[in-house]
Order: C-alpha cells, then structure tokens, then sequence
C-alpha cells in the first residue's frame, strides 16, 4: 500500500511523537505507578456498576493481536451461584496441586506466605472474570461465533482450566 492509497477496513495510526524528556517522564511514572502493583486474595464485596465492568472488557479486548484476529474471549461473572461453582472447581484444581503436585521450590516461597488452596476471592468479590485464548486464534478461523446465550459462554469457561481469571472489587 503506497503513500495516498486506501484499503477498506483499515486505520491509519494516529502517531504523535514526544520530545525524549516527555517521553523519559512518561516511562518514569508509568514504572513508578506499575512498581507499586502487589497481587492479593483480598477483596471488596462493594458492588461495581456493570456499565463499568463492560466498559473495562471492551477496553481489555482492544488489545493488538497478529493480524488483529483477538484470539481470546473475556467473560464476565456477577452470578453468585455461578461463582461458587468455578471457586469449587479452582479449590478442587489448587488443592490437589497444593497436596500432590508442588514443586519444592514453590513450596519454599508460598509456606511462609501461609497462602493455600482456599479462593475465597472468588465468591468474595462482586465480579471475576476470565480470559481465555488460543495461540492460533478461534480455531484457524479469523472471527469466533459469539456463543448461543451468555450461560453458554459462561458455561464454558467454568473451570477456568486454560483461562486466566481474576476477581473485581
């Protein structure tokens, strides 16, 4: 595509370059303010309006991917029942890694922390959500059929087996 030629569907990047030294502030208070982030199992049960919640997964699913195919599909759960089943599952997965499969290693690092199988921030929390992707995108396919309901959707993600997940508070 040369210099004045249009391709349907496509963007052209909006770039404005900084000076060096906005640019080296930037970075300062971006490592600054990510130095300070600390993972925790304590939560807030205080309610998180859902137009935020979305609001942030659209934000998440904005992220560039090859070719732009988004190979991942974030859900979003508020459900108390249904947070109960995926904590159940994720407790049954973490205790037998706890019991039988730790490493030694991992076990020097979590002991002191007094960190166990025990999720109670998954149920704690207003919203957890997961993330879940494949390398090769939504099966070599370059979109993913949105799924029937949002129970499906859910559904399928409830043991988290190959997602990420995490709570909201």
């Amino acid at each position: 595509m040369g210099e004045g030629d249009e391709e349907p569907g496509f963007i052209e990047l909006a770039f404005e370059e900084l000076p060096p030294e906005d640019m080296l502030e930037r970075a300062r208070e971006f490592h600054t303010q990510m130095s300070q982030r600390r993972t925790t199992r304590h939560f807030s049960d205080r309610e998180v309006p859902r137009e935020l919640i979305e609001l942030a997964v659209r934000t998440a699913s904005t992220a560039p991917s090859g070719a732009h195919l988004q190979p991942w599909t974030f859900v979003a759960i508020s459900n108390p029942g249904l947070k109960r089943r995926i904590r159940d599952a994720a407790e049954a997965e973490e205790k037998r890694f706890y019991e039988e499969r730790m490493p030694e290693a991992w076990e020097e690092v979590l002991t002191p922390l007094g960190t166990d199988y025990v999720k109670d921030h998954i149920t704690d929390a207003p919203w957890m959500w997961c993330c879940s992707g494949s390398p090769r995108g939504c099966g070599g396919k370059t979109t993913c059929p949105p799924p029937t309901t949002r129970r499906s959707r859910a559904e399928s993600q409830l043991a988290c087996s190959s997602q990420r997940c995490t709570t909201w508070a």
